[in-house]
């Protein structure tokens, strides 16, 4: 019987030295939330009176130890807490236009790439939005845009119903005829071939032609050459064209393998096979 009422009364004890930590967690949360808001704040007036924006950076080692708190990930990202709305207004760019100091972009997408985060929290946080704001922006450096453009993937893909197993994803297909398309291309060579040889010829002299159209070859020779010789601008400079930046759509496979066994169709690596089977022949008529 003592050992049943002791068993209980620790048993009793640990689940409130439990939910005392729970409490002291949501606390400790709570105050720095309300520090990184004044931080925010204290930031933006800095920059208006041309002052520096040092108050974000002093709180980050504290806001990046309780971001990799694995213990507290589950109080950092319930919708009620609502410390991702806090973690936006520290990546959020300031009044004047200016985005935090990098150590604070590094910080909090590195912890944020860590971190579990779901579909109510991002909801009630809004921080997809500065998130996206990072993957469109020209101003961030490459290594935080990747990471940004990490993020969007894995907090859309839930949403768009997306998987990331890639035996189960569904890529659209379409049939592409690769004889056409070299058609296609031999035909518009050619057609730009037949209008430069079709195109009249310049003549800067000749009979019955007047001192205007001798005048008019020269003008242009002398226009193409100001050309070549000036310097380079975003007009006269040779662009690559633009592309897209992701492929979405799969060309369908024409594979035919009831072809395999016909002497005119060879598997991938047929042609080097035989070249080393030529030249071990040779090496060993030589031999011979």
């Amino acid at each position: 019987m003592d050992a049943a009422a002791k068993g209980k009364t620790a048993k009793r004890r640990r689940k409130k030295d439990e939910v005392d930590l729970e409490d002291e967690l949501d606390e400790r949360i709570a105050s720095l939330k309300v520090r990184m808001e004044q931080a925010c704040v204290a930031d933006n007036d800095a920059r208006e009176n041309n002052r520096p924006a040092v108050h974000k950076l002093k709180l980050l080692p504290e806001v990046t130890t309780m971001l990799n708190r694995s213990s507290a990930q589950d109080n950092l990202l319930d919708p009620e807490t609502n410390f991702l709305l806090s973690i936006r207004y520290f990546l959020e760019p300031l009044n004047d236009g200016s985005l935090p100091a990098y150590n604070i972009q590094r910080d909090i997408f590195t912890a944020l790439t860590k971190l579990p985060i779901e579909k109510e929290s991002l909801l009630s946080s809004g921080i997809g939005k500065v998130v996206l704001f990072y993957t469109r922006s020209k101003r961030p450096e490459v290594g935080i845009k990747r990471m940004a453009e990490r993020l969007l993937g894995e907090w859309s893909r839930p949403i768009l119903k997306r998987t990331d197993d890639y035996k189960k994803r569904h890529i659209e297909t379409r049939d592409f005829d690769y004889a056409a398309a070299k058609l296609a291309q031999r035909q518009a060579a050619m057609g730009s071939q037949f209008s430069l040889a079709t195109r009249p010829a310049d003549s800067q002299g000749g009979m019955g032609v007047s001192s205007s159209q001798n005048n008019a070859p020269r003008s242009r020779l002398e226009a193409e050459r100001e050309r070549a010789l000036a310097r380079e601008t975003k007009s006269n400079r040779a662009q690559p064209a633009g592309l897209p930046a992701s492929y979405t759509v799969a060309p369908r496979s024409t594979f035919d393998p009831d072809r395999a066994g016909q002497p005119d169709h060879r598997p991938i690596g047929a042609g080097g096979l035989e070249a080393f089977r030529k030249m071990t022949q040779k090496n060993k008529g030589r031999r011979g």
